[in-house]
């Protein structure tokens, strides 16, 4: 009976984190418990309960995040089924929904998993872990997402949505966290009028704490966090007519992610690495580390964009303009061993406009979406390794090894859904989107040093390569509604082939 009991309670635990929450349900709405709650999600570009949506999706809302203590993507993976967040390196992050996952970081390489913040597409891996701070909801739709969300959603798509300036009454929040470690985060937000149309909102957060591994080869604490975040917006709201301005910022810098070396057991197996962690590190990962240097990651990023809605009489015209920034540079000791130093050092630079134009209009008998996209992206990369940890990575002048690309993407794409109604429970969905792409990317690597890449595949004057792709990704579903609590749905997606291939 108490093995049962255990088990019973180990089960609830996995169960409860996938538990979907209302992201609009006011906190002082009385609910019955008899009925399910009315969740509103955006998954299909339009807001709609989820109960409804033949897409399988997860949303957190606001309550939750809070509770949970939500903050990146990280913490979004512990509490989503299907989902993994494995960052090799604060600039080098790997997302995996139902396994589809992109492992590479060239600069001419995307996303199997898309993430989108406020419908803006964030593209490059190095910067693709927002903050996440006053947000109203998480939304994450697990599986092929083409047809809607296009660039690289074989696997799904991530939602985060931001809370929006309030119109009706001044509003301030001040959250302090203290805890272990000289863990310290601060975070909060001014929200109210500025006029009888107009809103504004600052917000803001910041996470603090002091190492917690021990490196007992150079005597100090590694694995701090400094992370701050900041946004600004404002809201307009005439009549027929909504405008939305945002712009954010973002800090990172930590100190060197105190890798430990694995003996595998391989022939091949370094094994040098581990036989010299584990004489001196006698308590063992995580809390010690021995690697001879301590490395670090720096990342910046901002974004501005602008959201005008039009409510016309067919439908809602929306237009979504948006430019962002990042800078990563991250050192890091690849070994973590005492006995071998191999400093790798990445300094990962892009810049990105988009523009989405969006019709959304429904009737008696019929939903649709339809809509244009461009994206222009340019991402200048440069990777290098060597013995030294004074390793100069901008130019590849010191000897090290060095391998720089500069890539420029050009994105567009025509898409469509149409939800139609042809009988009292029945929904037929038929959609498509066409994508089109152009990448050109200059390579130059040179073997130095440490001979991490062949000399066979030096380059010392840079090689162009230039390719473009393009489409069709249809979508195809019936649905059926038993009862107002169950639906049954037959859900089809295809995907013609990639046409956001690599470049490497």
């Amino acid at each position: 009976m108490k093995t049962s009991k255990i088990s019973q309670l180990i089960l609830l635990s996995y169960l409860l984190p996938s538990a979907v929450w209302a992201a609009d349900i006011e906190e002082n709405e009385k609910i019955d418990s008899s009925k399910l709650e009315v969740i509103t999600v955006t998954a299909q570009r339009r807001g709609e309960n989820i109960q409804k949506v033949p897409v399988a999706v997860t949303a957190m809302n606001a309550e939750m995040l809070e509770k949970q203590d939500v903050h990146d993507l990280n913490t979004i993976a512990t509490r989503v089924p299907g989902l993994s967040f494995s960052p090799f390196a604060p600039g080098q992050n790997i997302i995996s929904l139902r396994g589809a996952s992109s492992n590479d970081d060239g600069a001419g390489t995307d996303n199997s998993v898309a993430v989108f913040v406020d419908d803006v597409y964030l593209g490059r891996v190095s910067n693709v872990n927002p903050e996440m701070f006053d947000i109203e909801r998480v939304e994450v739709l697990r599986g092929p997402q083409g047809t809607l969300y296009g660039k690289n959603t074989i696997g799904g798509a991530i939602n985060i949505i931001s809370k929006l300036p309030s119109l009706d009454e001044l509003d301030a929040k001040l959250r302090l966290n203290i805890g272990n470690y000289g863990r310290r985060d601060v975070a909060g937000y001014i929200n109210g009028p500025l006029g009888d149309n107009v809103a504004a909102k600052l917000s803001f957060s910041s996470r603090k704490n002091d190492g917690w591994v021990d490196n007992v080869t150079l005597n100090k604490k590694q694995k701090d966090n400094d992370v701050f975040a900041g946004r600004a917006q404002l809201l307009y709201e005439g009549d027929n007519f909504q405008a939305l301005f945002s712009g954010d910022y973002s800090k990172l810098d930590v100190t060197d992610m105190a890798r430990t070396p694995v003996d595998t057991g391989a022939k091949d197996d370094p094994a040098v690495w581990s036989p010299a962690y584990v004489a001196a590190c006698k308590e063992g990962a995580p809390f010690c580390a021995a690697g001879a240097v301590d490395g670090y990651a720096k990342q910046k990023a901002y974004g501005v964009s602008a959201k005008l809605t039009w409510d016309l009489d067919l439908g809602e015209l929306i237009s979504i303009s948006a430019y962002r920034d990042s800078e990563s540079d991250w050192n890091m000791d690849a070994t973590g061993s005492p006995a071998l130093a191999l400093i790798d050092d990445i300094i990962d630079n892009s810049d990105q406009f988009s523009q989405e134009f969006r019709w959304v209009g429904q009737n008696d008998s019929f939903n649709y979406v339809a809509g244009a996209w461009y994206m222009n992206e340019n991402t200048d990369r440069s990777e290098c390794f060597d013995l030294s940890p004074d390793t100069d990575c901008s130019t590849g002048m010191d000897g090290s090894d060095f391998y720089h690309q500069v890539n420029e993407t050009n994105s567009y794409a025509l898409f469509g859904q149409l939800d139609w109604k042809f009988a009292t429970d029945w929904i037929l969905t038929v959609g498509g989107r066409y994508s089109y792409e152009t990448k050109e990317i200059d390579n130059v690597a040179k073997a130095g040093n440490f001979v991490i890449i062949n000399e066979n595949f030096g380059i010392d004057s840079p090689v162009t390569l230039k390719e473009s792709w393009g489409a069709f990704t249809p979508k195809v579903a019936l649905k059926y509604t038993v009862s107002d609590d169950t639906t049954a749905v037959s859900y089809t997606h295809l995907r013609a082939h990639e046409t956001e291939a690599d470049l490497v």
